[in-house]
């Protein structure tokens, strides 16, 4: 594994197909230690840019072409194989939606606690 990687996290976009448009990028750091790095950590970084709630977090699989959802400490890692020092850790913010724009559908949010 890495031992450096340079970490953004993705907001304020949407995703279609395999990319994630109109959103915004956040350098969390141009040199994170990977051993430091875990569900919870990546989750105060997503609190910290001002989110209580979200729908979902995500990595994109360069080899699936598609985008992952991070529940845990083993999707971080699988988001972080593969990958050589310096090279590109980015996470993907899906917002809640509002329950009359989706359609009555809603969706699963995580409540990420103070």
């Amino acid at each position: 594994m890495a031992e450096n990687l340079r970490f953004f996290i993705s907001y304020g976009g949407q995703f279609r197909g395999d990319q994630y448009i109109n959103g915004k990028r956040k350098l969390i750091s141009s040199h994170f230690d990977v051993d430091l790095l875990s569900y919870p950590n990546v989750m105060s970084y997503v609190k910290d840019l001002g989110y209580t709630t979200i729908s979902a977090l995500y990595y994109f699989n360069c080899g699936k072409k598609d985008f992952v959802i991070v529940k845990d400490d083993v999707d971080v890692l699988n988001a972080c194989e593969g990958k050589k020092n310096g090279d590109l850790l980015e996470f993907f913010i899906e917002h809640v939606r509002d329950i009359n724009v989706s359609g009555g559908v809603q969706n699963q949010h995580f409540l990420l606690e103070p």
